[in-house]
């Protein structure tokens, strides 16, 4: 069979946790697949874990940035743009995947043609890998349709009812939404503006009961108490651009957009 999906995963600081990662691709159910690894800059030993994983597998490859680029944006998209597969499947180096993810990815894309197939997202609210709980999909009717992308953003906005980490996404539309978008790749939440522009590119999207866990990590660089924290209230002020310009001043996503912005503020 060839390989038709490659896993991207940005890794900063991840000593902890990345071989968790890897080896829960290497559990996979399906044994067709690449990963590359971008080492965003690491000052503990996640590069080494990360090689000494490549050297038994040939089906993972490691790259590494010359600094931290401060979001994982840019080691992801490094990943994405060095893919070769017609799938590009993101994981994050603290998440974990069942072994049937790819398998259960594959059937849904095989049975329903979609552009993207995002998962079902479960939280980790330990340290260690128990302690879970569905956190997306908010509702199982999302398991039941074929959506248009842009359907889906207002489920991004003032709270996420679908789950966005993970999937299997097309090469081809990533492209399209790294060329029709102008992200500030140094921004901490960049990643998540990018999401909006990849629904907003998706003609086809479903979601499937395949388990992505998510790791509630407190040390990553999102969660880090910093002045760097503020920038999340930048994402918002551009989420807000980006809503009235798609949408309208007075569309359902341009009022979540601006509650957003202001639970954002009491965060910050």
């Amino acid at each position: 069979m060839s390989v038709t999906v490659t896993f991207v995963m940005p890794a900063f600081n991840a000593a902890a946790f990345i071989a968790d990662a890897i080896r829960s691709l290497q559990a996979q159910t399906v044994r067709e697949w690449k990963l590359i690894i971008v080492n965003d800059g690491s000052t503990d030993n996640t590069l080494d874990i990360a090689r000494s994983f490549a050297s038994e597998d040939t089906r993972i490859t490691v790259k590494s940035l010359r600094s931290s680029s401060g979001s994982a944006f840019l080691p992801r998209k490094t990943a994405i743009e060095t893919a070769e597969t017609e799938y590009v499947s993101p994981i994050d180096a603290d998440d974990w995947i069942d072994p049937d993810y790819l398998e259960n990815l594959l059937a849904c894309a095989t049975d329903k043609d979609p552009d993207l197939v995002y998962p079902t997202m479960w939280l980790a609210k330990g340290s260690g890998n128990k302690d879970f709980g569905r956190f997306a999909p908010a509702e199982d009717c999302f398991y039941d349709h074929i959506f248009l992308g842009k359907e889906l953003i207002k489920y991004t906005l003032d709270g996420w009812r679908i789950g966005a980490n993970g999937g299997l996404i097309k090469k081809e539309l990533y492209k399209r939404a790294f060329d029709k978008s102008d992200i500030d790749s140094s921004l901490i939440y960049a990643d998540e503006l990018l999401t909006r522009y990849i629904l907003l590119h998706a003609d086809r999207i479903a979601i499937s009961k395949a388990k992505y866990y998510y790791r509630n990590n407190d040390s990553s660089v999102t969660h880090i108490a910093s002045p760097r924290t503020f920038e999340y209230l930048i994402n918002n002020l551009l989420l807000i651009k980006f809503c009235k310009n798609v949408f309208s001043e007075t569309s359902e996503e341009y009022i979540l957009a601006q509650r957003q912005n202001f639970h954002g503020v009491f965060g910050a």
